[in-house]
């Protein structure tokens, strides 16, 4: 007989057991169930737990509560110790720290190499802020593992964890949307509550619940409690008076019949928001807790509390909602305050106790802002927006002209900005500096600020809160230094140079804090390297690498190897800055600085774009988008969107370089701010494929008026002096030419011995000029460095130019080895034949990824092939989505015996 629990759910039962089974077999995935309160969800997970561990699968589970979200990785670890794998444990007595989602990804992939998993974090609406952000992480890291992840969700519940949610679904999670039962549902489960069939009296009632089954049953519980049911012919009916038409009113109507003490007990327990133990109720009420053993009994509360642990839990949340919302409001906030002292008492989790002093009223928070500070700093790192709810709490409770609510309002505002709540930031912000703050704190909340603006790609706002603090006197050192760090690199994006410059060289100079000083040397860093001062560049980034090293602490964790890895490519040491990016991303690995991971794969995919390997370039551009979009770092996804547009077109593909142009578009139309390098540039590439020179020329034009003074473009890739020649010529703007090449002779000449800038300078003046002695110079000089592409393109106009000429055979030789040095770097230009790899399933395999399969083939796990192949676990997930792709597989055992099948073929 069909049981209430899966009455009209067959479809979403079948799709939750048909995921199971794939992971089962080896598949990842991700699931969000998505219902309103009591449409079923839970049952459905449960019904998952069942089909997952008949299947042998590991199964955590767990519901998340409200008290979670105060908490950072609470609603994770709670849920994953569920487990019972003991390689989890730690979870029980470390606390969580930046870099626990990477140790977490490693084990249970680790883990579900042994045993697949299945982890239901239930009440997903309620996870906290850094669980949030570890599974943003985790879920498209492990997406190639046998780990399945199912979260079951309200709606529109909005905050961190409905944006990640959602942001999952939009990246292929699977959702399953779980709607109100149709009609014949709703009659066969009135007639299994009732145990006769219904009829239209009955059905009329039950149809004003709108199909939720949880009301329904409620409903018919009132019913019968009231005696409004009568079996008549074999048929259930109503009878006499209204009835409940909603969860809410049953539930009242349920305490309505008990006995005060049971009511006080309902009440007492209502306001923990969690499982709670009969001691801390009697503890609100201030009663023995043996008063209270009768009340607890199922039969006194009609069912609604039921045992959980050593405690015990409302039968619903929403039953406990409904008795929460019928405390009187002076009672709840003393109930709270008495539960924030009762946990504190016990030494209970600081973020428990200011989550009631929060809910006491703001005479509470006054009394108590120093525990809500306390609380505030210790999750702030993990939890920002949480935190800033605590101060904010603790500023509302004193007076409007209060210093003690500035000064909590300014702690509030930079974590705030952090969370992502930039408008509220501001307000808040602008609203604390009236109340007159001293200077250091006024100047701290303008830093909190900017940095805020520079990490949304706001960088003139950025510039503006940083001038602002640095006019007050006063102003402790290390808040200056930092402030003048910040400005810096906004000053750098905003395309101030000259600015930026200085502002870095006085954060360096101020030496109070070491961490500003190598910020401050990055950006100088930068200027150099858009000015054309390549030795410079280098000189500022390797000072900024050893302080950092020298001084350790937060100046290690400005990770200054990202900036050295950019000032070596562009000298040619293509060699040396693989090895200094490669350490830096696992030294970041490490420290778990998440934010600089989109910045590794940024400057990581211009290296390998300057050796010529297009496709490893490429994924590692894309998995640097995904992983901005994870962190929602949104400036960051800019440069990385260009720098795909530009390897799209390179590798042939135009439909691919319109569709990242357009999501780039978006980014930019938010007010988000960049490099003309990292966007004109792409932008007029895209233009001059798809509609010829003059389109291109009217995006270049800024880029054309200051190239003389910004040749960093020619030094990212020596390739673009000769494409800026060949647009402008295209157009006729002539004039626009000659000032390409003036500016590549000039930055040739300013840093000696670099050939790939002598090739372009010879190359773009030999196009111009159509002197074959100045291509054939182009030519030489691009054989002793490594950019391969820029060697095919000046061959490619020697073989053009010879061939005018009447020299076939020496334009043949030239046209051929541009041929061969094209396909050897995956780029487009003729047909030609693929390089090594094996077709199945409607794609060709690159070498990378033949590699990758090879370690799978090994049992090798994703995390493990990234540190043999010296990539990182980003890069190798985006391999392996394109190796299944283009085998349509989805395991990786089927992965294995392919490479296994076709290694015996050759």
């Amino acid at each position: 007989m069909t049981t209430d629990d899966s009455i009209g759910r067959g479809p979403e039962l079948a799709a939750l057991a048909r995921a199971v089974t794939a992971t089962a077999d080896g598949a990842g995935g991700c699931v969000v169930l998505s219902g309103p309160p009591g449409i079923g969800k839970s049952h459905l997970a449960r019904a998952a737990v069942r089909v997952a561990r008949e299947a042998g699968l590991t199964v955590a589970y767990r519901a998340a509560m409200e008290v979670d979200r105060n908490a950072p990785l609470m609603t994770l670890a709670t849920t994953l110790r569920e487990s019972g794998e003991p390689a989890l444990d730690w979870l029980r007595t470390e606390s969580p720290a930046q870099s626990t989602p990477e140790r977490l990804g490693r084990v249970l992939e680790r883990l579900a190499a042994d045993r697949p998993m299945l982890v239901i974090v239930d009440d997903a609406h309620w996870m906290d802020e850094f669980t949030v952000l570890a599974v943003r992480t985790l879920v498209p890291r492990l997406a190639f593992s046998p780990v399945r992840w199912l979260f079951v969700r309200r709606p529109g519940t909005g905050g961190a964890a409905g944006s990640a949610l959602d942001d999952l679904v939009m990246l292929g999670a699977t959702e399953i949307v779980v709607g109100p039962l149709p009609d014949a549902d709703v009659e066969l489960l009135c007639e299994q509550r009732v145990g006769f069939p219904v009829d239209a009296t009955v059905l009329a009632q039950a149809d004003r619940c709108g199909g939720n089954p949880l009301w329904i049953t409620q409903l018919l519980a009132g019913m019968r409690a009231e005696g409004q049911l009568a079996i008549a012919g074999g048929r259930a009916t109503l009878v006499g008076g209204d009835v409940p038409t909603s969860f809410i009113g049953a539930a009242e109507q349920r305490l309505g019949g008990m006995p005060p003490e049971a009511r006080l007990l309902l009440r007492a327990g209502a306001v923990f928001a969690r499982p709670f133990r009969l001691g801390e109720a009697a503890a609100l009420l201030a009663q023995p807790e043996e008063s209270l053993w009768a009340y607890a009994d199922r039969d006194v509360t009609d069912g609604m509390l039921v045992p959980r642990g050593d405690g015990y839990a409302f039968e619903h949340d929403m039953l406990r909602e409904v008795v929460y919302n019928t405390i009187p409001g002076p009672l709840r906030d003393g109930l709270h305050r008495k539960a924030a002292a009762v946990i504190s008492a016990v030494g209970g989790p600081p973020a428990e106790v200011a989550e009631h002093l929060m809910k006491a009223g703001p005479a509470a928070a006054a009394e108590q802002s120093e525990l809500l500070r306390s609380a505030a700093a210790g999750i702030a790192a993990l939890a920002p927006g949480a935190a800033a709810n605590l101060y904010l709490h603790a500023a509302a409770g004193f007076g409007a002209h209060d210093p003690r609510r500035a000064a909590f309002t300014a702690e509030a505002v930079p974590l705030l900005a952090s969370a992502g709540r930039l408008d509220e930031a501001r307000m808040q912000g602008e609203a604390a500096f009236r109340s007159g703050l001293d200077a250091t704190t006024a100047a701290r909340l303008c830093l909190g600020l900017a940095e805020a603006c520079k990490h949304a790609g706001r960088n003139r706002e950025s510039v503006e809160y940083t001038s602002r603090g640095l006019r007050r006197g006063g102003v402790a050192a290390e808040v200056r230094a930092r402030l003048c760090a910040v400005r810096a690199h906004a000053q750098f994006y905003a395309g101030d140079l000259t600015d930026a410059d200085l502002s870095g060289a006085e954060a360096h100079s101020i030496g109070a804090d070491p961490g500003a000083a190598v910020f401050g040397l990055t950006a100088r860093s930068l200027v150099a390297a858009a000015q054309g001062r390549f030795a410079d560049a280098l000189e500022h980034a390797r000072t900024a690498a050893e302080l950092a090293e020298d001084a350790g602490g937060e100046a290690v964790h400005r990770h200054p190897q990202i900036w050295l890895g950019s000032a070596l490519t562009m000298v040619d040491r293509l060699d040396e800055a693989h090895r200094v990016l490669r350490a830096g991303r696992q030294e970041s690995i490490e420290l778990g600085t998440a934010w600089s991971g989109p910045l590794w794969h940024y400057y990581e995919a211009g290296l390998q774009a300057g050796r010529g390997d297009l496709r490893e370039a490429a994924d590692v551009a894309a998995a640097g988008v995904d992983l901005a979009e994870q962190q929602a770092v949104w400036q960051l996804t800019v440069p990385l969107l260009g720098t795909l547009i530009r390897l799209s077109l390179l590798r042939g593909d135009l439909s691919a370089a319109r569709a990242h142009a357009e999501k780039m578009r978006e980014r930019t139309r938010t007010g988000i701010t960049a490099a003309p390098e990292d966007v004109l540039w792409p932008e007029a590439l895209l233009a001059y494929a798809e509609d010829g020179a003059e389109p291109a020329v009217s995006h270049l034009r800024p880029l054309y008026e200051t190239i003389a003074q910004r040749p960093v473009l020619i030094g990212q890739d020596p390739g673009a002096a000769a494409t800026l020649v060949r647009i402008a010529a295209g157009a006729g703007r002539t004039d626009l030419a000659e000032a390409v090449v003036g500016a590549a002779r000039a930055l040739a000449a300013g840093n000696p011995g670099l050939h790939s800038l002598a090739g372009a300078a010879a190359h773009a003046e030999g196009l111009l000029r159509d002197d074959v002695s100045l291509l054939r110079e182009a030519v030489r000089r691009f054989r002793q460095g490594p950019r391969r592409l820029a060697l095919a393109a000046a061959l490619d106009d020697l073989a053009a130019l010879e061939k005018q000429r009447g020299a076939a055979a020496a334009a043949r030789t030239a046209a051929a080895e541009a041929s061969e040095l094209r396909a050897a770097c995956g780029a487009a230009k003729v047909p030609r034949p693929r390089r090594a790899g094996r077709r199945a399933g409607g794609g060709t395999l690159t070498e990378t990824e033949l590699r990758v399969a090879a370690q799978v083939a090994q049992g090798r796990g994703n995390r493990e092939i990234a540190d043999e192949m010296f990539l990182s676990p980003h890069t190798v997930d985006s391999h392996m989505r394109h190796i299944y792709a283009k085998l349509n597989i989805n395991k990786r055992s089927a992965l294995a015996t392919w490479y296994t099948n076709q290694h015996s073929i050759t």
